[in-house]
């Protein structure tokens, strides 16, 4: 199973934590060789939490009707209280199908954040957006004003819907 995960992470400094400390830390101790960056806004101070958030990848149900998943950015800083966009994009036969997104906590409950149909572009449920690009059969799921509480890891899920 593929993940996306968010943590919370505060810094002295402008340095985001080692590579080495990301990929034992957000990945479960998988390798995750890609290189983490943190910007200091002109008002922001130093010890200000600083959201990292690691998009390593998602999950798509139905996984027999999918021929190939895609998913962008890779790692991403983001200040508390700034926003993020995760997006997936997948290529499966079904002419109906659900989208969604989940958000998996620190013990392990997976709860579902957004979900939005085919037949639909897209939706907003308090902090959160999801949107639909239909003709790239892709999916985006913004969420804004960071916080703390939005830790942890996220899945998209595409399966077939019923007509």
């Amino acid at each position: 199973m593929q993940e996306a995960r968010c943590q919370l992470y505060r810094s002295n400094t402008t340095e985001p934590p080692s590579s080495r400390d990301t990929a034992k830390g957000l990945t479960g101790g998988r390798q995750n060789k890609s290189h983490f960056t943190s910007r200091k806004g002109p008002n922001m101070q130093s010890g200000l939490p600083v959201l990292l958030c690691t998009v390593v990848a998602f999950i798509l149900f139905g996984s027999s009707n999918t021929q190939s998943v895609t998913q962008t950015p890779g790692p991403v800083n983001k200040q508390e209280g700034e926003s993020v966009s995760l997006h997936c994009s997948f290529t499966l036969s079904y002419t109906y199908y659900v989208m969604s997104w989940f958000r998996q906590l620190s013990n392990g409950k997976m709860t579902e954040i957004i979900n939005l149909y085919s037949t639909s572009t897209n939706t907003k449920k308090g902090r959160y957006s999801i949107s639909h690009q239909k003709g790239n059969k892709a999916v985006s799921l913004t969420i804004t004003g960071l916080m703390p509480t939005d830790s942890g890891v996220y899945f998209c899920a595409v399966g077939e819907a019923p007509r």
